[in-house]
């Protein structure tokens, strides 16, 4: 990262915990049960071995003592397929990815691994108001140069950026969308990347994943 600077960060969207909405689970606590009554026996599906939804859905089984099969896929989309195939029963992914399929009734979220909820699906709870508070995973989208650009260019486009992300009708199509805009400026977003490698390090070596 040292050969880049941090012009602004767009998006910020939380991995969502989706099932199908015939799944026998109408809760996270419901899930949690199932998953504690039949340990190391129910799949889980990715987008692949220690892709981002694969590290956000180990952070949270590990923080609740839980233990599932990991089934990766190669990519969002074949495994939110492997979900509506009824291949796995529960997948963690995007909600851009999953947004069709919830309007029209046919999967739900259990629960959503950001802040705060989610504007598009309030009724989602976050995993840390569901009791745990250091379960948190952002997937975020940003805008960076390359670190020997002069500053005051980077002020150029730092100020042609600002202005795009702050406008309604643009928030408006990226949220329609399913992208949740989380506008940084370029200070605030290199103490972020700062802030959010250190917490993701932890994590990893926490967990043991390799």
């Amino acid at each position: 990262m040292d050969q880049f600077v941090p012009l602004a960060r767009m998006f910020a969207d939380p991995p969502i915990l989706a099932v199908k909405n015939s799944s026998p689970w109408n809760s996270l606590g419901d899930f949690i049960a199932a998953v504690k009554a039949n340990p190391g026996q129910i799949p889980y599906g990715t987008s692949g071995h220690l892709g981002t939804v694969h590290l956000a859905m180990e952070m949270f089984l590990n923080a609740a003592q839980l233990k599932m099969v990991h089934v990766p896929y190669q990519g969002g989309g074949p495994s939110f397929n492997a979900l509506l195939s009824d291949q796995v029963p529960v997948v963690p992914t995007l909600a851009s990815t999953a947004k069709g399929q919830i309007d029209a009734g046919n999967v739900r979220l259990l629960a959503q691994w950001g802040t705060e909820r989610l504007p598009n699906f309030p009724h989602a709870p976050t995993l840390q108001e569901s009791g745990y508070p250091d379960v948190i995973y952002i997937l975020w989208t940003g805008v960076f140069a390359p670190a020997k650009t002069p500053a005051h260019v980077t002020g150029i486009l730092r100020g042609a950026i600002r202005p795009f992300m702050q406008d309604k009708a643009v928030i408006e199509r990226f949220e329609k969308a399913g992208s949740q805009v989380a506008y940084l400026d370029g200070p605030e977003f290199a103490r972020f990347l700062e802030a959010d490698t250190d917490r993701l390090l932890k994590v990893v070596r926490q967990i043991g994943l390799s």
